[in-house]
């Protein structure tokens, strides 16, 4: 297990971010209090704004992009491809489709509008709900230092990957209620979702990675 890592914490991480999302959708479409945060939190992100924070935000932002996280797709398979690891890149590909298609369907269930209370930084066409750059921030970069932590061969290498997901996906977050883009329940949403999905990617690669049928094992090893 990469990052000490147990199937019985996976799990449980899955459960849990499971029941936070659920709870989020139904206040999201029931609770006027709910909205009621969320627009005193985005005024509060809107007073930090400034020209240049701006550009640097919107430059974070576009890391958690599609353009972005499909680039990032294809250079991942050119490296799975070279060093022979097939079964890795197949759950990753089918890891971000099954993201990206989670995340569409929530956003057509809720039909939740984008921040009106203030001007945002530009201009998002799907629904608000949840925060697709947090949940895609989350899982392309958490299961990447994952599979690359297969590489390392020192504790402090994992580590640093490690801290390295968690600023990542902390700083994209940030920088949608930064934008106006995003209300605070959309972000941790897309937390919430994206921990879901990469908990359960990650107990189906343990999960094949020890299974006894040969030919996993064998493309794993080439």
């Amino acid at each position: 297990m990469l990052f000490n890592l147990s199937q019985k914490k996976l799990f449980l991480t899955s459960l849990f971010s499971a029941a936070i999302l659920g709870i989020l959708t139904w206040l999201v479409k029931n609770s006027p209090a709910l909205q009621s945060i969320d627009d005193r939190v985005l005024v509060f992100f809107s007073q930090l704004r400034c020209p240049a924070s701006d550009v640097f935000f919107l430059a974070v932002t576009y890391f958690g992009s599609e353009g972005f996280i499909t680039a990032g797709c294809i250079l991942f398979a050119v490296a799975f491809f070279i060093y022979r690891k097939t079964p890795s890149y197949i759950l990753f590909l089918g890891t971000m489709l099954a993201t990206s298609n989670f995340i569409y369907f929530l956003k057509t269930l809720t039909e939740r509008t984008r921040p009106e209370m203030i001007t945002p930084a530009y201009q998002e066409a799907l629904s608000s709900f949840p925060s697709g750059h947090t949940a895609f921030a989350v899982v392309f970069y958490g299961l990447a230092a994952y599979l690359m932590a297969s590489f390392a061969k020192t504790k402090s290498t994992r580590q640093n990957l490690l801290a390295g997901w968690i600023f990542i996906f902390i700083l994209i977050g940030y920088s949608r209620l930064y934008l106006g883009v995003h209300f605070l329940s959309d972000v941790i949403a897309g937390y919430a979702a994206g921990f879901f999905i990469l908990s359960v990617s990650i107990l189906l690669l343990e999960k094949l990675l020890s299974s006894e049928q040969p030919w996993w094992k064998k493309l794993w090893k080439k």
